[in-house]
């Protein structure tokens, strides 16, 4: 991908010579400031996740900044357009020169304000190669949503002071099994470049930490995805309906595993229950859009909202996941969760407590879980009351605390370890 710039304090005089500043108090530092750079500019979970991580350091106080690019997955495009034959070369670059001219011409906001109710206090920065510097002498970290990027930030930054942090959300040692040989490629990819960088790292689940550690990643803190309470909130009501409304969760990653899901919900219209309603959420695959009564497609903000405050059993049949939110999103609605004890959702997700857990890629326990929930009302009720209690615990004001924190230690720490190295040179 192009050169990605960092903002940063003030790091190296200009001669040895110069004195040392003051070690200034922390009422007279410059404030904290965080900076977002993500690799692509979609309606997809990372946007959603910085946006509202973002917001919620806005409403902290904190400037925020996003960093978003002209072209979509730069490095990936190119790569494949090297990887690839004669032919495959010329599909790629022409897929990325029409990606380059439509959005230079109707893609000029970043799809956190679009689609995910981005607080308008955020700052963005749009980027085809190299987004520009952000001034000297503030007190900014720079989280990178897509670590891959960093080399390109790291040729670019010329004051070293405050920190760069990579974030780690999804297990890399199962993203290396992905049955998709150009993905599996890829990720081999991202994960060299991981093991070349010696910057602070967060983890979205302790899942993903171990996994990053034992292919020789450092992971400093795990700092859980967080969900926005104010957006996904239990129904003013709810009317009463003669049936139930059972929604799966549907995404095309083949590691969301949409058509095991279909399967369950095609064997429980088999079953002939005729008190409930089967609706999808997402991009169904269309050998399975007959299966349902209602297909709500892709949505976002309160329309997304809506669709599964109207559902009573919520159906998410990942077969491989970082720190999902959809499942503690529809928590926080109040929804009966059926998933699947996948890592990073069992960090929170409690078979029998606040769901019933499946083993992943198995229809039939899928299939078991929804007849046993729709069959039992106590414990179907049981499990939408103690769903919001799940999510209050996840809250996003809380998980931006906790990212202020961590980011406030960097600070000093970079700070003190940047006085160091400046009294160094100025004696040898």
């Amino acid at each position: 991908m192009g050169d990605t710039m960092v903002r940063r304090p003030s790091k190296t005089p200009s001669a040895a010579a110069e004195p040392l500043p003051p070690m200034v108090g922390a009422a007279e530092r410059p404030p904290l400031a965080v900076r977002f750079v993500v690799s692509q500019n979609l309606p997809v979970s990372v946007t959603r996740l910085t946006a509202t991580t973002a917001s919620a350091l806005a409403r902290l106080g904190i400037p925020t900044t996003v960093v978003f690019p002209l072209v979509d997955w730069l490095d990936y495009k190119l790569l494949r357009i090297a990887w690839g034959r004669v032919g495959e070369k010329a599909a790629w670059m022409l897929r990325l020169l029409r990606e380059l001219a439509w959005n230079l011409a109707f893609r000029r906001a970043w799809d956190g304000f679009r689609h995910y109710r981005a607080d308008p206090r955020i700052h963005t920065v749009r980027y085809l190669l190299t987004p520009p510097a952000p001034p000297r002498g503030t007190r900014e970290v720079t989280i990178v949503q897509h670590p891959y990027i960093i080399p390109h930030l790291l040729r670019s930054v010329t004051d070293h002071r405050a920190p760069i942090v990579s974030v780690v959300y999804s297990n890399y040692e199962l993203d290396l099994q992905s049955p998709i040989p150009e993905q599996a490629a890829w990720k081999r990819h991202c994960i060299a470049v991981e093991r070349m960088l010696n910057v602070p790292r967060i983890a979205a689940s302790e899942r993903a930490k171990q996994a990053a550690e034992r292919l020789g990643i450092r992971v400093d803190r795990v700092i859980n995805v967080g969900t926005d309470l104010g957006l996904f909130r239990l129904p003013a009501s709810r009317m009463p309906r003669p049936f139930l409304t059972v929604t799966l969760f549907c995404a095309t990653s083949p590691q969301k595993g949409q058509r095991i899901g279909s399967e369950a919900m095609r064997r429980l219209r088999v079953a002939g229950n005729t008190s409930i309603r089967l609706c999808s959420l997402g991009e169904v695959f269309p050998e399975g859009r007959e299966l349902f009564d209602h297909n709500y497609g892709y949505l976002h903000g309160e329309a997304y909202v809506r669709a599964i405050q109207e559902t009573d059993i919520f159906v998410y049949p990942s077969l491989s996941d970082g720190f999902p939110a959809p499942p503690l999103e529809a928590m926080a609605c109040g929804c009966a969760v059926v998933t699947t004890a996948v890592e990073g959702l069992t960090e929170y997700a409690v078979d029998g407590e606040n769901c019933l857990l499946c083993e992943p890629g198995d229809a039939k326990a899928l299939l078991n879980a929804l007849l046993r929930l729709i069959d039992d009302e106590s414990l179907r009720v049981r499990l939408q009351h103690a769903g919001p209690k799940t999510a209050h615990a996840y809250r996003i004001e809380e998980k931006a605390r906790e990212l202020v924190a961590f980011c406030q230690e960097l600070l000093d720490g970079e700070q003190q370890d940047a006085r160091v190295l400046i009294a160094h040179s100025a004696v040898s």
